[in-house]
C-alpha cells in the first residue's frame, strides 16, 4: 500500500534521497541504514511526484533474487504498473536488449561448463605453447586461466588484439607470466571463432555484444535512450568496468540515474567488481551524494568494532556508520582456544542462547571458506544442535550420482570404476561391493567391470552381481549409438531411478528430480549442439570436464529456504542478509584473512590493460589484505544483538590474524579459556572458576566453559597457605 511521503518513517537524509529531482544521485548507503527502503520510495516517489512512467525506468540489481524481492515490495505499493518496469541482473538487461534489437538470430548461450568442455575436446588445436604451465596441465589451464581471464576481458571491454605484452625488463614480469598472455592473446580469437561457428554466446559475449550495439547503432541506441529515461543501479560497488559503460551511454543525454552503493562492501573483485565505478560516477556526472550513515539493525558496540575494523582500509571513505535506535549492547566477544576448544566454545554458547529464548534461525555461524562451514556444521549436528540444510553440491547429490554413475559404466568414462562401485552398493550392499572390489590388485589399471564380468567365481556367489552385469551389458549393445539424450533418459526409465522420487516428493525428492531435470536438459542439449559427436562416451568427457572443473549450481526447491535451523555459510552467500547473533570462528592468519598467493596461472588481464588508470599505490598483497577486510566488515554488520569471534591462542605474530591484532582491545570482552580470568577486566563477564576433585588431586576448571578440556593442577601446600 502507498504510504504519502509526510507519513513515511524515515531520517532526514533518507527522504532528501527519496525526493531528490531526476537528476544524478549517489547514494553511499552504509551496512544496514535502510538501503532498499530508499531506493524502493524513491521509484514510488519519482512515479507519484514526478510523472514518471514506469516503462521509463531501468532498475540493475546484482542478484536474480533481489530483483523479485524489490519487484514485490513495489507491488505493494504500485500494483500492477510494476509489471511495465524493467528489473533484473545486468546479464538479464544485455540479454533483453539482445533479444529486442540483435536483427539475427540470437546464438545459443554457452555455458561456463560446455566452455570447458569445448576447450579440452580441442586442446591440441591450441598447441604449440609458449607457456610450459600450458602446456603440462590443460585442465588446469583451460579451468584456472583461459575461462576467469576471458571473462574478464569482456567485463574491462578489452580488446585484446590491440594490447601489448608488458616487457619483464620494465614491469617485473616473469617470463612464465609473458609466455602465458602470448598464449592466451593467440588463443582468444580462435575462441571466439569455435562459437561463432555454432552459433552460441558466453555471459562476456552479451556484455560485448550489448556494448558494441549501444556504440555502433545510433538508431537503437536512439531507442533505448527514449525507453529507459530514469536508471536506478542497485549495490554498485559490485559491479564492472562494462556496467559502467553501457550505461553511460545509456544516460548520455538525459542523466536520470540514481546509484547506490558502498565501498567498504566491495566483496566481488573477482568477478571485476571494484570502486573505481563509484569513483568515475563522481567524476563523470554533476552528482548529488548523500550518505545514509544511521544504522537500523545493529547495536553501538557492534558497530563500533565494525567501524574499527574497516577504517584500517585506505582506499574506501572511512565508515561512520552509527545508531540511535539500539544501545550499546552486549559487547562482542573474543574467544582465543584451539580449534577443537573453538568448536566445543562454540557449541555451548549456543545451547546457552538457546536456553535464553533465542531461536535457532536467529543464529548464524559465518565462515570464510565452504571447508570452514562444512566442520562447523558438522561439529554442532554431532552436539545436537539443529542446522539448517547445506545445499548439497550438484554431484554429491544422490540423485545425480545414480545417472552419473549408470552413464560412466555404459560409456566407459573416466569414472567408470567409482560408477560401477556405486551400482553394486545400491543393489548388493555396501560389504559386498567392498569384497568385490578388495579382490583386485589396486595397481591393475583394467577397467573393473571387465574383471568382475569374466570372473565366474563372483558371478556364481553373487547372483545379484551377475543380474547387474547383464544389465550393462544389455545398455551397451542398445544404447551405444544413440545421441546422449536419449541414451540418459532411457537410463532413467529403464532403471526406475525417477520412480521412487516421484511416489514420495518430499523436500528431498523435489531437490532431486529438479537436478535430474537438469541434467536431462543437459544431455539434449550436448545432443544438439553437438550433432557429429553426440555419443554418451562424448557427453561422459562434457561431465567430467564439469566434474574436475568445480561441478555444477544446484538447483534448489524454494522449501529449501524455509527450513530452520541455526544458518552455516560463509560470508559471501550471506551479503545482504541479517541475524540476531553471529558467530565469526576460525579467525587466523591464512584461515581469515587467506594468504595472497601469486598464482603459478594468471586468471585477469595486467593492470597495463586496464582502459582506466589505476591510481592506487598498493601492491597487489595489499589490496587482497584489504578486501579481506572488507569481507570482515560484511560478515560483522549482519549481526543485529550479539557478535561472538574465536581464533587461536599462543600463535606466533606472524599466524595471529590482522582483524584481531589491529583492533583495539576496548571493543571486545576477552574469553581465555582456561587462563581467561587473567586477561579480562570486566567484572560482569569474568569466568567462574570452579575446583574439581578426582584421583591424582585437585584441578582447577572454567564453570563458564564445563567443556574445556583444559585444567590447572593445585599445589595443594600452595592452596592450604593461601
Amino acid at each position: 500500500m502507498y504510504i504519502p511521503l509526510e507519513n513515511l518513517t524515515a531520517t532526514p537524509t533518507q527522504k532528501e534521497a527519496i525526493i531528490h529531482p531526476q537528476t544524478p544521485l549517489m547514494i553511499l548507503a552504509g551496512a544496514g541504514t535502510g538501503k532498499t527502503f530508499t531506493l524502493e520510495n524513491r521509484i514510488v516517489y519519482l512515479i507519484k511526484h514526478y510523472n514518471v512512467k514506469p516503462e521509463h525506468i531501468l532498475t540493475i540489481t546484482y542478484t536474480e533474487k533481489a530483483a523479485g524481492e524489490l519487484q514485490n515490495r513495489l507491488a505493494n505499493k504500485i500494483g500492477q504498473s510494476v509489471c511495465d518496469m524493467t528489473i533484473g541482473t545486468f546479464h538479464s538487461f544485455c540479454f533483453r536488449l539482445l533479444m529486442d534489437y540483435k536483427k539475427s538470430t540470437l546464438p545459443y548461450l554457452l555455458e561456463e561448463s560446455e566452455a570447458i568442455h569445448m576447450f579440452l575436446e580441442n586442446y591440441d588445436e591450441l598447441g604449440p605453447f609458449y607457456s610450459e604451465e600450458f602446456s603440462i596441465n590443460p585442465q588446469l589451464a583451460v579451468i584456472n586461466s583461459f575461462i576467469p581471464f576471458f571473462n574478464r576481458l569482456r567485463d574491462e571491454l578489452i580488446d585484446i588484439e590491440r594490447m601489448t605484452i608488458p616487457l619483464d625488463n620494465e614491469n617485473n614480469i616473469s617470463e612464465e607470466t609473458i609466455a602465458q598472455l602470448k598464449d592466451l592473446k593467440r588463443i582468444y580469437p580462435i575462441f571466439q571463432k569455435w562459437k561463432r561457428d555454432l552459433n552460441v554466446v558466453d555471459y562476456g559475449d552479451m556484455i560485448l555484444l550489448c556494448y558494441q550495439i549501444l556504440q555502433k547503432n545510433e538508431a537503437v541506441l536512439k531507442i533505448v535512450q527514449d525507453k529507459y529515461r530514469h536508471v536506478i543501479i542497485d549495490e554498485f560497488q559490485d559491479n564492472n568496468f562494462a556496467l559502467n559503460k553501457i550505461i553511460n551511454y545509456i544516460t548520455e543525454k538525459q542523466p536520470q540515474i540514481t546509484v547506490v552503493g558502498d565501498e567498504n562492501q566491495t566483496i566481488y573483485s573477482f568477478r571485476g567488481a571494484n570502486s573505481y565505478n563509484i569513483t568515475e560516477f563522481k567524476t563523470k556526472y554533476k552528482t548529488t551524494i548523500l550518505s545514509l550513515e544511521e544504522n537500523f539493525r545493529s547495536t553501538q558496540s557492534i558497530l563500533n568494532l565494525s567501524n574499527a575494523s574497516i577504517n584500517k582500509n585506505t582506499l574506501q571513505k572511512k565508515a561512520n556508520v552509527y545508531t540511535k535506535k539500539n544501545p550499546m549492547g552486549s559487547t562482542p566477544k573474543l574467544f582465543w582456544g584451539e580449534k577443537n576448544e573453538q568448536l566445543e566454545f562454540m557449541s555451548y554458547e549456543i545451547r546457552k542462547l538457546l536456553k535464553q529464548d533465542n531461536q535457532e534461525s536467529d543464529i548464524a555461524v559465518l565462515c570464510r571458506t565452504n571447508s570452514q562451514a562444512e566442520i562447523a556444521s558438522n561439529l554442532l549436528l554431532k552436539a545436537g544442535l539443529s542446522v539448517q540444510p547445506r545445499i548439497p553440491a550438484y554431484f554429491n547429490i544422490p540423485a545425480i550420482l545414480d545417472v552419473t554413475a549408470w552413464c560412466q559404466i555404459i560409456g566407459s568414462g573416466l569414472f567408470q570404476d567409482n560408477g560401477l562401485y556405486r551400482l553394486i552398493r545400491n543393489t548388493s550392499g555396501e560389504e559386498t561391493a567392498f569384497k568385490i572390489y578388495s579382490l583386485f590388485d589396486k595397481r591393475d589399471n583394467t577397467p573393473r567391470y571387465e574383471l568382475i564380468s569374466n570372473d565366474i567365481y563372483i558371478l556364481n556367489k553373487y547372483p545379484s552381481i551377475r543380474n547387474l552385469v547383464k544389465t550393462i551389458s544389455s545398455h551397451r549393445k542398445i544404447l551405444a549409438r544413440k545421441p546422449a539424450g536419449e541414451v540418459v533418459w532411457e537410463i532413467c526409465e529403464k532403471n526406475n531411478l525417477l520412480k521412487k522420487y516421484n511416489n514420495r516428493y518430499d523436500i528431498d525428492d523435489k531437490l532431486a528430480i529438479l537436478n535430474i531435470s537438469d541434467y536431462l536438459r543437459r544431455a539434449q542439449l550436448f545432443s544438439k549442439r553437438n550433432p557429429k559427436d553426440h555419443n554418451l562416451k562424448a557427453f561422459n568427457k562434457y561431465i567430467e570436464a564439469i566434474i574436475i572443473s568445480g561441478g555444477l549450481r544446484t538447483i534448489v526447491p524454494e522449501e529449501f529456504q524455509q527450513l530452520k535451523g541455526i544458518r552455516v555459510s560463509t560470508i559471501h552467500s550471506v551479503k545482504g542478509a541479517e541475524f540476531s547473533i553471529v558467530f565469526l570462528p576460525f579467525l587466523r592468519s591464512g584461515s581469515f584473512p587467506l594468504h595472497f598467493r601469486l598464482k603459478a596461472l594468471i586468471s585477469h588481464p595486467p593492470d597495463e590493460w586496464l582502459t582506466y588508470l589505476n591510481s592506487s599505490h598498493l601492491t597487489q598483497k595489499e589490496h587482497h589484505l584489504e578486501e579481506e577486510r572488507r569481507l570482515f566488515y560484511v560478515a560483522m554488520t549482519r549481526a543485529k544483538k550479539k557478535i561472538f569471534i574465536t581464533t587461536r591462542k599462543n600463535e606466533p605474530k606472524k599466524d595471529k590474524s590482522y582483524f584481531i591484532e589491529e583492533i583495539e582491545k576496548e571493543h571486545f570482552i576477552t574469553k581465555d579459556c582456561p587462563s581467561c580470568s587473567k586477561n579480562n577486566d570486566s567484572a560482569e563477564e569474568s569466568p567462574k572458576l570452579i575446583i574439581k576433585n578426582n584421583k591424582e588431586g585437585l584441578y582447577l576448571g572454567c564453570l563458564d566453559f564445563p567443556e574445556c578440556r583444559y585444567v590447572e593442577k593445585l599445589n595443594l601446600e600452595s592452596l592450604w597457605k593461601n
